[in-house]
């Protein structure tokens, strides 16, 4: 069932009854909307294209995927998170137009920095107002807080730091590389293809690997210098290697998104030795199931 919402956006529910954890419902309507902007702003920046393709990337909101919802969901932990998404929403819309272009904000559009209710989301544009980063530019502000705004000159700058932390388009994979005469090898290689191939699709360069970057620097100082860049870290878990879970530690403390997934051979037989159990992994048969279930976890996590 296909719903279009004023604050959620446009979103396929299912049918039957969709439980979502309490208290997590805010999340999931910041995610539905994020989703539909990122298609309003695709389809606006491809005119020519036939946009029903893109509806097609539309959040699907059933049983089996609330869980990667909610897993994917880059929702604001602080305040300054919480300010940096109106300047990202802001600058995002009016990046590239006349300087005097602006957003208008109204009270269904609280979901847009995963905030519970409107007036969260006014404090929260009070606050970023009082920092400097936006102005208000209509006289029907008030008291509320709603109206026209566009970034000011110290927004600007915030919102290219922001936009400059990270290259959207870097991928960074984090696995293990057996020996060639390792019985894994060919699993693995098989699931680093089709890693490969799904980012090459989704528009990303061609993700960084260890054993094939040739550099002259220590590879921790390699390794840290890509995670730094990137905008999406992959982790196959499969061997339980320690340096994937340092690789991961550090992009989860960058807050990084993170896609977790491993061989269904090996998760099976060590599932309770994973200390990451407490996030969705991708449990992967071949080259093939991964594909299909990297390019969805892909797009349900990254909104560009």
């Amino acid at each position: 069932m296909n719903v279009s919402c004023q604050a959620c956006g446009y979103y396929q529910r299912y049918q039957g009854e969709t439980d979502i954890p309490q208290g997590k419902k805010y999340i999931v309507s910041g995610v539905t909307r994020n989703k539909t902007e990122s298609i309003y702003r695709k389809m606006a920046q491809n005119k020519n294209i036939n946009h029903e393709r893109f509806f097609k990337e539309r959040t699907v909101i059933a049983p089996e995927t609330i869980d990667e919802i909610l897993q994917g969901a880059n929702f604001p932990k602080t305040l300054i998170e919480a300010v940096d998404k109106v300047i990202l929403y802001i600058g995002n819309d009016t990046y590239g137009l006349d300087y005097s272009e602006t957003v208008n904000f109204t009270k269904h559009d609280y979901p847009l920095i995963y905030a519970k209710n409107s007036d969260l989301f006014i404090d929260v544009l009070k606050k970023t107002k009082e920092l400097g980063y936006i102005e208000g530019v209509t006289t029907q502000l008030g008291e509320q807080g709603l109206g026209k705004y566009k970034l000011s000159i110290k927004g600007w700058e915030r919102y290219l730091e922001i936009r400059n932390l990270k290259n959207k388009n870097k991928a960074f994979v984090a696995m293990w590389f057996p020996d060639k005469d390792s019985e894994w090898s060919p699993i693995l290689e098989k699931g680093n293809e089709a890693i490969e191939k799904v980012l090459k699709e989704l528009g990303y360069e061609p993700p960084y690997r260890v054993d094939k970057k040739e550099h002259n620097n220590k590879i921790c100082d390699e390794i840290i210098a890509s995670i730094n860049e990137s905008s999406l870290v992959i982790v196959d878990c499969t061997g339980h290697r320690p340096n994937v879970y340092f690789e991961s530690g550090y992009a989860k403390g960058l807050k990084t998104p993170v896609v977790w997934m491993c061989n269904e051979g090996y998760f099976k037989a060590n599932q309770e030795q994973f200390d990451t159990r407490q996030y969705s992994h991708i449990v992967w048969k071949d080259g093939a199931d991964l594909e299909e279930k990297l390019r969805n976890r892909i797009k349900a996590t990254i909104f560009l």
